[in-house]
């Protein structure tokens, strides 16, 4: 199973949201998606789910 990681830089744009999900042609992939956008991220887990990923994405 193909694991993707989406990480979120900034407030989401409307587009964005069709942009992270996974193609109705991959159904074996799984997307995770972080928001990095409060005050006090957790980059703890932030750095395990990137070792984690088979992609990262960042927007």
């Amino acid at each position: 199973m193909r694991r993707v990681l989406h990480l979120i830089t900034r407030p989401k744009d409307p587009w964005l949201h069709t942009l992270l999900e996974p193609p109705p042609a991959e159904p074996e992939t799984v997307v995770h998606i972080i928001d990095l956008t409060p005050p006090d991220p957790d980059y703890q887990a932030l750095l395990e789910e990137i070792f984690k990923a088979d992609s990262v994405a960042v927007w």
